[in-house]
């Protein structure tokens, strides 16, 4: 399932991002970022480098702010002061407002790619090498379980994306995001976005609540597209109960660190009331990396994680 582009040379739509526009466009910048709403910065090849280009105001870049955010059904303000959003793209946004921004708003935009990626892609950018993706393919043929993990910009929606490709089209997929970036390419996907509450009363809507709504809606395949907090344990208990071949990304360096995290999630929800996971973790090949001399992402390490969760 592919999503629409946007084409900021739109005049509508630059002039609604004021001076974010040209760079939106530009092919070869991946990441956006606002600071103290006065510099601009733009990652290249994974290097950052400053703008020339400013706003005219702190109010401008407050205005571009609000936009993006209530696009998508969300509120940014005084008592809400940050909020994740989205591009109508799939481009991921982070916005922080005073009085938790201290010095001005900051913006993050981490760009979209356009054509979702494919293994042939990663292979010729040197992200991984085609032995390791025949057997991260025969992984998700075989319905395995499959956590992906990394550090920030790392590239796990990106490797997440490619290894749902190998998902039969006959399966029906629910996808849970905090803002929907994956792209899948099968017809039959169920796509969930979680809420934040709003002054009005509207309640939150978390990502553990749509985890537990998922299970109703006849899921061949679960993907999340990040756990880090109450949902870990749904998302085990789900792997576990036949829903096999799910998928999720977690922010953590190592394999190891992973199976740490996952566990501390774990064990907060138990000592909360009632739930616990055990785990085995075997380790594959060498540590996960980011490659920051030359600004590529590779995956380098696989390791073998099995979980089982129970109640208490």
């Amino acid at each position: 399932m592919s999503v629409p582009a946007i084409d900021p040379a739109e005049p509508e739509y630059a002039a609604r991002l004021g001076p974010l526009a040209p760079l939106l466009a530009n092919s070869q910048v991946t990441e956006v970022m606002v600071v103290a709403g006065r510099d601009v910065y733009v990652e290249v090849n994974g290097r950052l480098m400053l703008t020339p280009i400013t706003f005219a105001n702190e109010q401008e870049v407050l205005d571009v702010i609000t936009f993006i955010v209530e696009s998508v059904g969300r509120r940014i303000d005084a008592q809400s002061p940050i909020c994740d959003a989205r591009l109508q793209d799939g481009s991921r946004v982070h916005a922080a407002i005073p009085p938790v921004a201290i010095d001005g708003p900051l913006l993050n935009i981490r760009k979209f790619v356009r054509g979702p990626l494919n293994m042939q892609d990663l292979i010729r950018l040197g992200s991984c090498s085609e032995s390791a993706f025949g057997f991260l393919k025969a992984c998700v043929m075989a319905r395995a379980n499959i956590l992906v993990s990394g550090g920030t910009s790392s590239g796990k929606t990106t490797l997440l994306n490619v290894m749902s490709g190998y998902i039969p089209s006959d399966e029906r997929i629910v996808t849970i995001e905090d803002a929907a970036e994956l792209q899948l390419q099968q017809r039959h996907v169920a796509r969930l976005e979680s809420r934040p509450s709003n002054a009005d009363g509207t309640p939150e809507i978390t990502l553990r609540d749509l985890v537990i709504s998922s299970l109703r809606m006849r899921p061949d395949r679960l993907i999340v597209g990040e756990v880090r907090g109450p949902e870990a344990l749904d998302m085990l208990q789900t792997m576990n109960t036949g829903h096999d071949g799910s998928m999720t990304t977690l922010h953590a360096n190592k394999p190891r660190d992973a199976l740490n995290r996952t566990l501390s999630d774990c064990k907060r929800i138990q000592r909360r009331g009632s739930s616990g996971a055990h785990a085995r973790w075997q380790p594959e090949g060498r540590p996960d990396q980011r490659d920051y001399w030359n600004g590529r992402r590779r995956d380098q390490h696989a390791g073998h994680l099995s979980v089982q969760a129970r109640r208490a």
